[in-house]
C-alpha cells in the first residue's frame, strides 16, 4: 500500500516536470501560471437605468417591460435568453388577460391591483434575469440618468395619450 501511494507520487511529480520542461521549451515562463485568474471584467456605461423596468409594466404592460429589457441588454442577446423574456412577458400578459374573466367577481380596484402585482413582478424578474445574464457591472453615468428621465417621460406621455381602457387592457395594463 505504500509502494503505490509512493508510486502515484512519483508519477504526478514526473507529470509537473514535464509540464515544467514543455513550458520552458515553448518560451513560457513558469510563474506566469502561478496564481492566475481569470480578469475582472470591465464596467459598461448602462444605456438607461434597468430600475426603469419596474415602472414600465406599471403604465403599458407586459410587452413594454420587454421593450425596456430588450433596449437595457443592448446588443448582447443569446437567442435563449430572448425566448425566455419573451416567454415570461407571455405568461404575464395571458394570466392579465385571463383574469378579465374575473371581472364579474372582482372589483375594478382589485383588478387594477393584480395587473400591477403581476407587472411588478414580471419586471422583477427580468431585473434579475439581466444582471445574472451580464457579468459586467453596469456604471451610472449622467447621461444613463438623462435617458432613463427621457425613457420615463416617454413612457407616461404614451399612457396618457393612449388613456382608453380598452388598448390599456390589451396592452396588459
Amino acid at each position: 500500500m505504500n509502494s503505490s501511494s509512493h508510486k502515484v507520487e512519483t508519477d504526478a511529480l514526473e507529470l509537473e516536470r514535464e509540464w515544467a520542461e514543455a513550458r520552458l521549451q515553448a518560451g513560457l515562463d513558469p510563474r506566469t501560471f502561478e496564481g492566475t485568474r481569470t480578469p475582472t471584467p470591465k464596467a459598461v456605461v448602462a444605456p438607461f437605468s434597468p430600475v426603469l423596468l419596474l415602472y414600465s409594466g406599471f403604465f403599458l404592460g407586459p410587452w413594454v417591460t420587454l421593450t425596456v429589457a430588450l433596449l437595457a441588454r443592448g446588443r448582447r442577446f443569446v437567442l435563449r435568453e430572448i425566448l425566455i423574456m419573451v416567454g415570461l412577458c407571455g405568461v404575464a400578459w395571458c394570466l392579465i388577460q385571463g383574469s378579465m374573466a374575473l371581472s364579474d367577481t372582482w372589483s375594478l380596484f382589485h383588478m387594477q391591483l393584480w395587473r400591477s402585482a403581476l407587472n411588478f413582478a414580471l419586471g422583477l424578474a427580468l431585473l434579475a434575469a439581466l444582471r445574472h445574464w451580464s457579468p459586467t457591472p453596469m456604471v451610472h453615468t449622467r447621461n444613463t440618468y438623462v435617458n432613463t428621465l427621457a425613457l420615463a417621460v416617454f413612457i407616461l406621455a404614451i399612457y396618457f395619450n393612449w388613456r382608453s381602457s380598452v388598448l390599456l387592457v390589451w396592452l396588459g395594463r
